[in-house]
């Protein structure tokens, strides 16, 4: 499949429009501003730890944390698998700016913990929406000449990947923090790795961890 990441240089540009639209006094209805916070908050989750929209909508508030060390940490479920990372604490402070969000608006249909477990459910919504296909997302692409058919929500994830690859970082390292395989790690992102570094992520990596 065609790796289409975010384009990092255009990420700041987003922040900046998200955050402007969501700022607008123009736009008073809470239940819209509700589902543009939780996209944005989404984009800064994926941007910052590439994981899967399924891990996405499978996030629940038990799954964020800090754990012995004092080590802010994620646990993600994905359609088989399983990972507890460390995550940056930018995306810890991120998720916590989104909870105390969620605890003060959704005051007004009675939100707790318990009762409404997954980060990113919509406006009065128990689960995750089966689509986060939202329309304020390709508004904002727009806005920085991006195409929203091109660039999908795993772009961020992609971008996560493929940033660290062209950095030089250990194809091994990046795919236990993405929870997948070298293999496949090679197979999608192999020819975007830049020529002179590729020896550097891939030639080190033991031999079974290309089988996997």
């Amino acid at each position: 499949p065609t790796v289409i990441p975010f384009p990092r240089d255009k990420y700041k540009s987003l922040l900046a429009v998200i955050r402007k639209d969501i700022d607008n006094p123009k736009n008073p209805n809470v239940r819209k501003q509700w589902d543009k916070m939780l996209m944005r908050h989404i984009i800064m989750l994926m941007y910052g730890t590439g994981c899967r929209v399924v891990e996405v909508k499978n996030l629940r508030w038990k799954d964020v944390y800090i754990d012995e060390d004092k080590n802010p940490r994620i646990h993600f479920h994905g359609k088989k698998k399983e990972r507890d990372i460390v995550v940056h604490n930018n995306v810890y402070s991120a998720l916590n700016d989104w909870k105390t969000y969620v605890i003060k608006k959704g005051d007004r249909f009675g939100w707790n913990e318990t009762d409404y477990p997954f980060v990113f459910s919509a406006w009065n919504q128990k689960h995750v929406s089966g689509q986060l296909n939202s329309t304020s997302r390709r508004n904002w692409y727009k806005e920085i000449d991006l195409d929203p058919i091109k660039y999908q929500l795993g772009c961020f994830r992609h971008q996560f990947i493929s940033h660290r690859l062209k950095k030089g970082r250990q194809a091994l390292h990046i795919a236990y923090y993405c929870g997948t395989s070298v293999k496949m790690i090679q197979q999608t992102y192999g020819s975007i790795t830049p020529p002179n570094l590729f020896e550097q992520v891939f030639s080190v990596v033991p031999e079974q961890s290309l089988e996997s």
